[in-house]
């Protein structure tokens, strides 16, 4: 199975709050989840009216918080945004490989784009096998390409 490509990262910033690092396979995707998030402060903007008010903006590495500080002390568990992972007790799922995302927010869940998948999941921390070598490590890391 086809290694899932990385996807960069990009800064959301909409007018009048703090930017938001999303990682998205496309700057559009990553508007589009933005303005889904922003959905939930006013549910009656169209998408045209809020990309007048939004800015993507290209990120080359990944924030000092990554979010995953939740895992880390709940589970012991410390994976790393680009990081190679395997994943177990997860059914039809198991034994496949894929690479840890950056989670737009805190959880307590890994988000792993699987290879061979267009859309990440969310494992359950103690499903997944950190693997030595990150998409760093192979020369393909965030924000690359």
């Amino acid at each position: 199975m086809a290694r899932a490509p990385v996807w960069p990262l990009y800064d959301v910033t909409v007018q009048g709050f703090p930017p938001i690092t999303y990682q998205a396979a496309t700057r559009g995707k990553a508007l589009s989840m933005a303005y889904g998030d922003y959905g939930i402060l006013d549910d009656r903007i169209k998408f045209g009216a809020f990309l007048r008010i939004a800015r993507a903006r290209r990120r080359h590495d990944v924030p000092a918080d990554d979010h995953y500080g939740p895992v880390r002390r709940q589970y012991g568990v410390d994976p790393t945004v680009g990081q190679r992972v395997r994943l177990q007790h997860e059914g039809d799922w198991s034994g496949r490989e894929g690479t840890v995302l950056f989670p737009r927010s805190p959880m307590c869940h890994v988000l792993v784009l699987v290879d061979g998948e267009n859309e990440p999941v969310r494992v359950h921390p103690m499903n997944v096998v950190l693997l030595s070598a990150s998409v760093q490590d192979t020369g393909a890391g965030v924000g690359n390409g």
